[in-house]
């Protein structure tokens, strides 16, 4: 995102952990705020609250997210936070695996900046370091909603396969690590632009490109979506209907008059 705290938990989440705020087809809504937050007072009005847990990119660590969490877990609804992707293949300055590596995946070459196996062992890797800078904010912060946010303004040098891996890979890790609750939060237009238009009707075909250096773990095309900034309170809700893999829009994200990322339940 363009530093916006991912907000929303959804439908997938259990009444015995949310209030009843959070049943579908309500119109509450929430903030998201990160790092260009720091030297701002959250604010107060909101039914939850979502953190940005990096910097702007992979490897990094807002300096604020310690505070920032417990506002948001001080919400009605408590705290759910969002994770930044990317893929800077052939290299990176703080993970790369080397060629011939299982780290876990087969990466066959790399110096390739398609090779799958390569980019999903940097999504399993990226995805290992942010979760332990999330459990420095609160040692229970496996339990909440956690958000993949994939934008263009983060490096993606690979292609549509490749960068999918790279997600497969994070979601892969953060599901064999105790965090049940994922979504991905996007647009139809960067998600196309980044991942070819992975969705659940193409999903076989990317599967098979991977097939030789991993299998995937989870359905990635079956999460639930947050749809990027669109509009104000009202027309954001128009954007409910869109979808980018075919799975369900949970939330849909807009800018309030005091310039505050808000979220809106679908």
């Amino acid at each position: 995102m363009r530093v916006v705290v991912l907000a929303a938990l959804t439908t997938l989440i259990t009444a015995a952990t949310m209030s009843t705020a959070w049943a579908a087809g309500t119109r509450v809504f929430g903030h998201d705020i990160s790092y260009p937050q720091c030297n701002v007072a959250p604010p107060t009005d909101g039914t939850f609250g979502i953190v940005g847990i990096n910097n702007g990119h992979p490897f990094s660590a807002n300096p604020c997210l310690t505070r920032q969490y417990r506002w948001a877990a001080a919400t009605p609804s408590g705290a759910s936070v969002y994770v930044n992707t990317a893929n800077p293949a052939p290299s990176s300055p703080f993970y790369w695996p080397a060629t011939g590596a299982k780290d876990p995946a087969l990466c066959a070459d790399s110096r390739s900046t398609t090779d799958p196996g390569c980019a999903y062992d940097y999504g399993w890797h990226a995805g290992a370091d942010t979760l332990a800078r999330a459990r420095t904010a609160n040692s229970a912060v496996a339990g909440v909603h956690w958000w993949l946010d994939v934008e263009t303004r983060n490096a993606w040098h690979g292609d549509g396969v490749s960068n999918t891996a790279v997600l497969q890979g994070m979601y892969d890790y953060l599901r064999s690590h105790g965090v049940t609750r994922i979504g991905l939060y996007s647009t139809p237009f960067q998600w196309k632009r980044i991942t070819g238009g992975y969705a659940g009707s193409s999903a076989a075909s990317y599967k098979a490109a991977w097939r030789k250096e991993f299998a995937a773990n989870h359905a990635l095309y079956a999460l639930p979506l947050w749809i990027a900034t669109s509009g104000n309170s009202t027309t954001a809700l128009t954007a409910c209907a869109a979808s980018f893999t075919g799975a369900r829009t949970e939330m849909v994200q807009y800018t309030d008059a005091h310039g505050f990322d808000t979220n809106i339940i679908c």
